[in-house]
């Protein structure tokens, strides 16, 4: 049987050819080449999938406040949206960042391990230094990206100063009182709405197609970490978010797209890493991130 570089691709030998993203010693320029043309007729190919919805599984709690939901387009298909819900009462999200904690960027095992998490997601897109966010990026009194985007509409925030505010919670730039709020939080990131309190869709119809990572939140207060692994538009995503009843988003919040979006979930029942759709994975094994969000239990002795 001949196989082309292309079907290479597609029937996952790639990673037999690859070393760390790496040429097998000896390969040719040419071949090289052809992979990588490869590489982008696959990219092509699975950005255009299928419109959503989705059909959504049960819910599995994984522990006290936290449970796991796993949508697939058809009846037993492999998991093409995954989402995290989680009570903050039960949980403390931190913000991770190599540049504010003196590290380097890790993978999101990596991240969780040396920070003892049980979730990780990313905390927000980066500038191409590898280091720098996009937008206000703040962990303590250490600043990574002091500037406030004025495009991007929302904040998560966690780790409040005071009594009496949430444990964790998503602000609006046009409803809440987020410039009193954000110095009394000791977590903030931020990045572009994709639900505000008014529910409106503002993203258009005809936007490129990628994996997405988004944080979301209900109006219990309960913090959602979302994965969508089918390359979708914004104004997809956003459309099955809302029309889901059995998520009930109050307010989203987009936090990465493409070959960088992860989600990973480690707890003694439950052992899952999503990563986005895009052929840089199949050659380079994965994304190391500058900065995460990442879920660590509360003990309750």
């Amino acid at each position: 049987m001949k196989w082309s570089i292309a079907s290479f691709f597609r029937n996952g030998i790639i990673a037999s050819l690859f070393l760390g993203g790496l040429p097998l010693p000896g390969m040719a320029e040419d071949m090289t080449a052809e992979f990588a043309n490869a590489a982008l007729e696959i990219s092509s190919s699975v950005m255009t999938g299928p419109a959503l919805p989705l059909q959504g599984g049960s819910w599995r709690e994984l522990a006290p406040g936290f449970s796991l939901r796993e949508y697939s387009r058809v009846s037993g298909g492999s998991a093409e949206l995954v989402v995290l819900k989680m009570n903050p009462a039960n949980c403390e999200i931190v913000l991770c960042s190599a540049s504010l904690d003196g590290e380097s960027p890790h993978t999101p095992m990596q991240w969780a391990s040396e920070h003892n998490l049980i979730a990780v997601i990313n905390a927000g897109m980066y500038l191409p230094d590898g280091l720098t966010s996009t937008a206000y990026l703040r962990s303590g009194d250490k600043t990574n990206n002091g500037r406030i985007a004025e495009k991007y509409g929302s904040f998560f925030v966690s780790s409040p100063r005071r009594s009496g505010l949430p444990a964790a919670a998503l602000l609006d730039r046009d409803a809440d009182d987020w410039k009193d709020l954000l110095p009394q939080y000791d977590f903030v990131v931020q990045n572009f709405r994709l639900i505000g309190p008014d529910g409106a869709q503002h993203w258009p119809e005809n936007g490129p197609r990628h994996s997405i990572a988004a944080v979301g939140m209900n109006e219990q207060g309960e913090i959602f970490f979302l994965h969508c692994e089918t390359p979708v538009n914004v104004h997809e995503f956003v459309r099955m978010l809302r029309e889901e009843s059995g998520l009930n988003l109050t307010r989203a919040m987009y936090v990465e797209g493409g070959a960088q979006a992860v989600l990973g979930v480690w707890t003694p029942s439950e052992k899952l890493y999503r990563v986005g759709r895009h052929p840089a994975n199949f050659l380079f094994g994965g994304p190391v991130l500058p900065n995460v969000l990442g879920v660590r239990m509360i003990r309750k002795d």
